[in-house]
């Protein structure tokens, strides 16, 4: 005995056993289908008698208000579909038409609002996807369910947007009041469009903290500085407060130059072009400009401010003196030669056989370039020599490959210390620390190049060390304070000193509720040489601090006033040395209570940006927001999606 058949849809046909054929009753159609398929009958009356199975369904629905729940009503269906009341025909069972599945989404307009803005600002969306027809199918059916509490649309969210970039700047705000601000400039380029980024570096709980207070779009000519000044206005920052001041140098050539050749990039080491480096040396030398600009304003040669340049710049000048050496500019040369050769259509297409790939031809400004570009001549040694005689362009003496693997040799302790400089939490005695390293290691190999480029390291660390934004955080960081000489210590303590009064009253003892000392346990604690390797540089801090200038001082005094800031910094002199591993920051987060002015002045002293992280995420946040979807967005919505995004507001 077969399954009885249930589907109501054939009441809507008489069926002809003998001819195995199906005839549609409904009205005039006659429609006489082969077989009995369910699923064939149902597709007929759908598609041609829409309108039956909707007057059926509604006259079951009437009938069964009217009379109440049918007989057998819910029990399994083995039995026939009752007939409609008053019809012909049997009405269809509204169970047995399938119907999306809908669920309960838990969602509030506040959630929806945030969404939305998060869609423009992070992930870099354009507001004209508020009206895309796709979005509007997924967002409608919520926004009906909050009952028109939320309007979802291009200008409530560029609204929003506005809304969280002022509240943005009404946080930052509040954390600078009253503060020496350590200022971060930045420049980046978009579709012919300048940036200007404008931030704030903090030390916030033992970390370093970068705020961005403004990105204006500025244009050919216009006064940077008064812009800057104008953004410290807005935020109650007197310029007098202004600390220092961090330009990007050739890192922000660097990384604008990198950006802006996006549309004209590397193809088998071809380079498309220098069109970008007149608009990265202008806005180098722009940012310098505002950088002096800015100490005039500030009390010009009697000003707070100093002037500092990214880590990057400084190595960069360095290794930029070692390679406009005579013997060693000439050896780049012969190695650039050989890769122009190497990116020509018919040894390029030999590479390509080889499956290998010809290295991209150097910007001589960038020598992060010229050592990719010599690491990757030197994995083509043996292809360069096997095709020299039909190219006689690939041809370097066997001499000249030695002095290659030198030189790069020579560069590999730069490169390593080049990639330390890219931590966002890089404060000046780790950038010194890493110098130190790379110094030693560079005269460690022993060359003909590593000499040049160690005297040239040499001399470009005595003229950091003549900041006294520099020598001043060198000497709040107890893992490097030894290396300082005499006059160089009494250098940053006279700066520390006047950063102490420009504080005023705000530089007073801090009244905190639990005045305990250091924990045991604090990671910052722990005297020099208990932990980590014994290199080169751990034998050279352990030999100064066995000779140090540093003798054992008095404790800080317990009033307030310049003469017991200036007991604390003489008595930081007799602190031990700490072991070159520790955090700084965390370091002097434990002296928080007990040493308030030396704690306070720290917090300045090594918040001076040194790291580039920030320009390249000014950078990135530009080219990532001016996509060629969305690059008509006017200077003030701008302004406010990149502050929204640089400042983290909504996390990623």
């Amino acid at each position: 005995m077969g399954r009885e058949r249930t589907n109501p849809f054939r009441n809507f046909f008489i069926y002809n056993p003998a001819n195995d054929t199906s005839t549609c009753t409904i009205g005039n159609c006659q429609r006489v289908m082969a077989g009995q398929h369910a699923a064939n009958l149902e597709r007929h009356v759908r598609y041609v008698h829409p309108e039956e199975i909707d007057l059926a369904t509604r006259r079951d629905a009437q009938a069964r208000n009217d009379a109440g729940p049918p007989p057998g009503y819910g029990e399994p269906s083995g039995k026939k579909p009752r007939l409609a009341a008053g019809g012909r025909h049997a009405a269809v069972d509204p169970g047995a038409v399938k119907k999306p599945k809908c669920i309960p989404v838990k969602i509030t307009a506040e959630q929806i609002r945030d969404a939305c803005t998060e869609l423009v600002t992070a992930n870099g969306r354009p507001f004209s996807l508020m009206d895309d027809t796709g979005f509007r199918k997924l967002v409608d059916p919520l926004l009906d369910g909050l009952r028109g509490s939320l309007a979802v649309d291009a200008d409530s969210v560029r609204e929003n947007v506005s809304a969280a970039a002022a509240a943005a700047r009404d946080l930052v705000r509040a954390e600078l009041r009253d503060a020496l601000v350590c200022l971060r400039l930045d420049a980046a380029s978009r579709f012919g469009r300048s940036v200007l980024a404008i931030g704030v570096q903090l030390v916030r709980d033992g970390a370093l903290a970068l705020r961005t207070l403004a990105a204006r779009e500025v244009a050919g000519g216009e006064d940077l500085a008064a812009v800057v000044v104008g953004v410290l206005h807005d935020y109650a920052v007197d310029v007098a407060n202004v600390y220092s001041v961090t330009t990007g140098g050739d890192a922000t050539k660097t990384l604008v130059g990198r950006q802006g050749s996006a549309e004209g990039r590397y193809d088998d080491g071809e380079p498309a072009g220098d069109s970008g480096s007149e608009a990265e040396d202008a806005a180098a030398e722009s940012l310098e400009l505002t950088e002096l600009r800015l100490q005039e304003m500030s009390g010009g040669a009697h000003s707070l401010m100093r002037g500092v340049r990214c880590a990057a710049h400084a190595l960069q000048l360095a290794v930029g003196d070692a390679l406009d050496d005579a013997p060693t500019a000439r050896l780049v040369s012969d190695a650039r030669r050989v890769c122009r050769q190497l990116a020509t259509q018919p040894v390029a297409a030999s590479l390509r056989e080889r499956n290998l790939r010809a290295p991209a031809v150097d910007r001589p400004a960038r020598w992060h370039s010229t050592y990719g570009m010599l690491e990757g001549l030197l994995d083509l040694e043996g292809f360069c020599e096997r095709e020299a005689a039909s190219v006689p362009d690939l041809v370097l003496s066997h001499g000249a490959w030695e002095r290659l693997r030198d030189l790069l040799a020579a560069l590999k302790p730069a490169r390593a210390a080049a990639e330390s400089f890219r931590s966002g939490q890089l404060t000046i005695g780790d950038f010194y620390g890493a110098w130190l390293k790379c110094h030693l290691d560079t005269a460690s190999v022993g060359s003909e190049f590593s000499h040049p480029l160690a005297c040239a390291m040499k001399r470009r660390e005595k003229q950091l060390l003549g900041n006294d934004a520099v020598v001043a955080a060198v000497y709040m960081d107890p893992r490097y304070g030894v290396l300082l000489t005499d006059g160089e210590s009494e250098r940053a303590q006279r700066h520390l000193r006047r950063a102490w009064a420009a504080m005023g009253p705000r530089g007073g003892r801090a009244s905190f509720d639990t005045p305990d000392e250091r924990s045991p346990e604090d990671p910052g604690a722990g005297a020099a040489g208990t932990y980590g390797e014994c290199d080169e540089l751990e034998r050279l801090l352990q030999a100064k601090e066995s000779d140090s200038h540093r003798k054992p001082g008095g404790r800080p005094g317990a009033d307030d006033g310049a003469d017991d800031v200036a007991a604390a910094l003489q008595a930081l002199d007799g602190e031990p040395r700490l072991k070159k591993d520790a955090n700084v920051l965390v370091h002097w987060e434990g002296w928080r209570y007990s040493k308030p002015e030396l704690f306070r002045l720290s917090q300045v002293a090594l918040a001076v940006p040194v790291a580039h992280a920030s320009v390249e995420r000014a950078v990135s946040a530009l080219d990532f927001i001016l996509s060629p979807n969305r690059c008509d967005l006017d200077s003030q919505t701008l302004d406010d999606i990149l502050m929204v995004r640089l400042n983290e507001v909504f996390g990623r």
